[in-house]
């Protein structure tokens, strides 16, 4: 029984492959065949050279330019926005009107048709039905008929975002191969809108999302099996090396404190020149309660919507403050949308295991401090805006979504209202780091499901 593993961007090659997943799959003695975009890349062929696997290119492009036809884009956008009584998806549909003209007629013909969709879930039912039979562009039909897998996985519902997603399901249910999905995000549920493929089966996080996928998206319970999070497995194996080690090797200083900034994407949240400032000024002017050293971890995506000279620029900026050091991670791909190297994941787990506060923008990567018992704090303003660039890039929208409303009801990750309150609250943590322990632990339970390391088993 061949098995085939679709991968449409970097984010899904690490949860599918590099993840633990693709070992366990080799252990069943199964023949793994993997549909990529970079199947041809040098780096990509050598690494995945193993006996049982087989590489075959994915013409993503293909499917971009059917995705971004005008009927289809304005039913996947359609999609995206069909389920707004759920607050997340409200707030992203608000985003959209307001980059509209403001008379624009198609606006109003997309309004009425959001309008019918929201209020019944027949119709909505009924859309997601006639896509899945009308929009078939059989672009890897030709491809998954000669090498007839059984099982074909991906890593959604094709839900708004994951076009290509949704048309592979759609072919190869057509072909009567089974197919299965498996859920990338936390919040892929709660913002992505409806689904633009049901698959045969789910793989869900957690009971809270496979409650998602039977309450929002009416899936059937008996087809969602909650497996935990595969590509977390990495944290919870021991640490190879020390803290001392460690942090010297990475040319740090193991005596001071060590704050760790996880970015957030730049087009979403452009105040990140700002918190540069805040940190190094605070640092200069011993504002911090503890000698500390800032590490300003780059998100993979702004080295896909910044230009080089943009992320030099932000580079230098962080340079020029004593203690702050950058950690970028290694992009592999020129091809694969944010494709990064193995050693990415274990590397993440020995700054999370070695830091001592966590600074974050409303991100998963608050669910991994929780897993570290890493102190965590969420930036809850726009940098020195007095108002937000734009509509959508107010960090509000984030604080306000589903997942992450969880997250502040737990109480594991105090929200920074300004500058002033950001510094209070990282000298609460390095003062006190058993603070809200009890209340990460919960988290920790609650968004993993699983602590034992064993998501890939099962």
């Amino acid at each position: 029984m061949t098995l085939a593993l679709t991968i449409t961007g970097g984010f899904q090659s690490r949860y599918l492959l590099r993840s633990g997943l693709l070992q366990q799959l080799q252990h069943h003695d199964l023949p793994i065949l993997i549909l990529s975009p970079n199947a041809n890349e040098a780096y990509f062929r050598q690494e995945f050279n193993q006996p049982g696997l087989s590489l075959a290119l994915l013409d993503q492009a293909q499917y971009q330019q059917y995705a971004a036809s005008t009927l289809q884009k304005f039913l996947c956008t359609l999609r995206g926005y069909a389920r707004y009584d759920i607050p997340s998806i409200r707030d992203l549909y608000e985003a959209s009107r307001h980059k509209r003209p403001l008379f624009a007629p198609t606006g109003w013909v997309f309004d009425g048709c959001a309008w019918a969709l929201n209020r019944s879930s027949w119709l909505q039912e009924q859309l997601i039905a006639w896509e899945a039979r009308t929009f078939v562009p059989g672009f890897s039909q030709a491809l998954l008929s000669q090498q007839q897998p059984k099982v074909l996985v991906s890593t959604s519902m094709g839900t708004n975002g994951w076009e290509t997603d949704a048309y592979i399901l759609r072919e190869a249910q057509k072909l009567g191969i089974t197919t299965v999905a498996c859920i990338l995000s936390w919040d892929n549920t709660t913002t992505k809108g409806l689904r633009g493929a049901t698959p045969d089966y789910i793989l869900a996080w957690t009971k809270q999302m496979k409650e998602e996928l039977v309450t929002y998206h009416r899936i059937d319970p008996d087809r969602v099996t909650v497996t935990g999070i595969a590509h977390f497995d990495y944290y919870f194996q021991p640490v190879t090396q020390n803290r001392q080690d460690f942090l010297s090797a990475q040319g740090l200083d193991p005596e001071r404190r060590t704050i760790f900034f996880a970015t957030h994407q730049p087009v979403k949240y452009p105040y990140h020149d700002d918190l540069i400032q805040i940190l190094g000024e605070a640092m200069q002017n011993d504002l911090f309660s503890q000698p500390v050293q800032v590490v300003v971890r780059l998100h993979p995506n702004f080295f896909y919507y910044w230009t080089p000279q943009q992320v030099e620029q932000f580079r230098n900026l962080c340079r020029s403050y004593p203690h702050m050091h950058l950690n970028e991670p290694e992009i592999l791909s020129s091809q694969l949308k944010l494709d990064m190297a193995t050693t990415e994941m274990p590397q993440l787990h020995h700054w999370l295991t070695h830091s001592d506060v966590m600074l974050n923008i409303f991100s998963t990567m608050t669910i991994e401090a929780c897993i570290h018992d890493l102190p965590v704090i969420n930036i809850g303003f726009n940098g020195y805006a007095p108002v937000p660039i734009s509509y959508r890039q107010d960090v509000n929208i984030d604080r306000r979504q589903v997942h992450n409303q969880r997250i502040l009801q737990a109480g594991a990750a105090p929200v920074a209202e300004d500058s002033t309150h950001l510094i209070q609250l990282v000298n609460q943590y390095l003062d006190q780091p058993q603070l809200h322990h009890a209340n990460r632990q919960f988290i920790a339970q609650q968004e993993c499901e699983f602590l034992d390391g064993r998501s890939c088993e099962r």
